[in-house]
């Protein structure tokens, strides 16, 4: 089946949902929610990035990895606090 491509390897394609919008990124959206705003745990920060319609559908969890992952390629920018709160370094870019 594999060499007529019948028996495709791997999980299956994931269906997008109506109410997301493809061009959003969580850790995008995540940066614009903390230049804004006050520093927020990483799970407010999933909760709003959810809200905002960027992977409404997925689990948080994996939309709270996907953030955590994001947010150490801005390491300059963004820093936890001593209770663990993601805050910019940089205010009202």
């Amino acid at each position: 089946g594999r060499s007529v491509g019948l028996c495709m390897p791997g999980r299956p394609r994931k269906q997008p949902v109506a109410t997301e919008d493809a061009s959003l990124k969580a850790t995008t959206v995540a940066v614009r929610v903390l230049m804004k705003g006050k520093p927020l745990t990483l799970r407010e920060l999933t909760l709003e990035v959810q809200r905002r319609g960027c992977r409404p559908a997925d689990d948080y969890r994996v939309v709270s990895h996907a953030i955590n992952s994001g947010l150490r390629n801005y390491r300059r920018f963004f820093r936890r606090d001593a209770q663990g709160r993601w805050g910019s370094l940089i205010r009202n870019v």
